[in-house]
């Protein structure tokens, strides 16, 4: 009874069949509808594969990761819920594709800061990576702190499991958001087509990395924060608890988290004992339709997690 209340090695391996199988529609789909597959698509699929497998052989962040009952009573619970992040993928990709293409055009502007200012290309490549992941940390933090966000946002924190499809478990609307906050930046300052080439990939490794629930030793992981998120570190954002929740917002960089107030070594309760999800909302087995029409529910079951 025991092994069946934690994510097992069995769990993983469906988890790794699925995103296997996941990973051959969403090359197809891209040849179809766009005749290639984009630099953010390699990205994406290298990563999932990348890390959907070194969790299969990971003791995991805490070691033993517990399943709320719906994943454990219910027939194909687990499977239903890896889709379900996974499509939330697709949906997301069919937002960003459009809002890419227009952020792709923004770079011709003349009156753009980059332009009007003549800098030189090597800054404009580096301004450029750091001004795109401000805009992320920036709309994460308003996803957080502006009611009608939260209310989209809260499909991404109520999965009660953390691992790689995690990371894709997006309402469309949130993905909208955050290309929106990409354009804006493109458009006022110019980034190049280069840049953004550069950025949006790793942009996307980043996320499926910090998401995903690898054990990386003390010594490296302390290293690397200074520097990156990492998935010790974004777990602590995952928390029930709201004092954990707000706070490591950024995209890929942690300076952003450090330089603004919001960086947080380790939850409250400690890595082991923290919940992972949305403690006023407690309902697992949610299919894709459910969680795109989620945010326009009852709004007592999408508040706020409590300040514990």
């Amino acid at each position: 009874m025991v092994a069946t209340t934690f994510v097992t090695l069995r769990h993983r391996l469906i988890k790794q069949g699925i995103c296997l199988l996941f990973i051959l529609i969403f090359v197809i789909l891209g040849i179809a509808l766009q005749g290639s597959i984009s630099p953010s698509n390699i990205a994406f699929i290298s990563s999932l594969f990348l890390f959907s497998t070194l969790e299969i052989f990971s003791c995991g962040i805490t070691k033993k990761q517990r399943l709320v009952s719906d994943f454990v009573d219910k027939p194909y619970a687990w499977e239903k819920r890896v889709w379900t992040n996974l499509v939330l993928v697709l949906l997301g990709g069919i937002v960003s594709v459009y809002l890419v293409l227009l952020a792709n055009r923004a770079e011709l502007n003349s009156w753009a800061l980059f332009n009007i200012f003549n800098v030189p290309f090597a800054a404009v490549m580096l301004l450029s990576f750091l001004f795109l992941d401000l805009s992320h940390y920036t709309v994460h933090v308003l996803h957080h702190n502006v009611p009608a966000l939260w209310r989209f946002h809260v499909v991404h924190h109520n999965d009660k499991v953390y691992d790689v499809t995690n990371a894709g478990r997006e309402h469309p609307f949130i993905t909208a958001t955050i290309k929106l906050a990409e354009v804006i930046v493109i458009i006022l300052f110019g980034v190049p087509p280069l840049a953004y080439a550069i950025y949006a990939p790793a942009q996307i490794a980043s996320s499926l990395f910090f998401h995903s629930n690898l054990k990386i030793p003390d010594a490296v992981d302390r290293k690397l924060r200074w520097l990156l998120v990492t998935p010790s570190l974004h777990y602590t954002h995952h928390s029930s608890i709201a004092r954990d929740t707000d706070s490591v917002y950024g995209s890929i960089l942690s300076i952003w988290d450090r330089f603004f107030g919001t960086y947080k070594n380790a939850p409250d309760m400690g890595i082991k004992r923290m919940e992972v999800g949305v403690d006023t909302f407690s309902n697992q087995n949610m299919g894709v339709l459910q969680l795109l029409v989620l945010p326009f529910l009852n709004w007592s079951k999408l508040r706020r997690p409590h300040q514990g």
